[in-house]
């Protein structure tokens, strides 16, 4: 019987893992889905699309900017999303608004990888790799991170009023996210700096 009781508890642990990772979870799958609606979307509309003239002119534009100005673009895009989730974490009806940054991440993503690659084919895979895949990785687990932060804010703000103290812990979180984030803009505009020669 003991042996039996062991085995259900054991068994229970993967559920209970997943149970408290459940927004996790739905935020990386949101993620994917994006990246795959934004990658058939790209492909489907062509290289004569709206996307793909952003695109296009965007890696020509970045082509010429300096490492600073890399830098400064990355961090204000970066920390508008840091402070975007902020609001919604302190907005009664921002919660569902919290789901939407990884699937926009996602959609922004497959859609430059698709557009850049369908214009120079596999000759710009080792700059998509580089520049693009390996910093949305990393801004991807940010972000993912920084969602879940940001709903706990929102659940001991409006769920639980008596847990302020335990909000205010979570707001300085948010602190230590804007040094990851500019950290991170730190490394995209270094990857950048120093490989986009690779592209074609």
């Amino acid at each position: 019987m003991g042996f039996i009781t062991q085995r259900v508890v054991i068994g229970g642990k993967p559920l209970r893992f997943l149970r408290a990772r459940k927004s996790m979870l739905l935020f990386i799958i949101l993620f994917t889905v994006g990246i795959w609606s934004g990658s058939i979307y790209a492909a489907v509309s062509g290289s004569d699309s709206l996307l793909a003239t952003i695109v296009l002119n965007d890696l020509q534009i970045q082509a010429t900017r300096s490492f600073r100005q890399l830098f400064f673009k990355s961090a204000v895009q970066s920390l508008g999303i840091l402070v975007y989730l902020y609001f919604c974490s302190n907005c009664s009806k921002g919660k569902p608004l919290i789901y939407l940054v990884p699937l926009f991440l996602g959609l922004s993503s497959g859609g430059i990888i698709t557009a850049i690659l369908a214009a120079y084919t596999a000759a710009a895979l080792p700059y998509v790799l580089l520049c693009i895949v390996l910093p949305r990785f990393i801004l991807a687990v940010l972000l993912i991170s920084a969602c879940g932060n940001a709903l706990k804010i929102s659940a001991q703000l409006f769920q639980d009023p008596g847990e302020w103290r335990r909000s205010q812990g979570s707001c300085i979180h948010m602190g230590l996210y804007t040094g990851a984030f500019l950290l991170f803009s730190f490394l995209e505009s270094l990857l950048i700096t120093f490989f986009r020669h690779f592209l074609p």
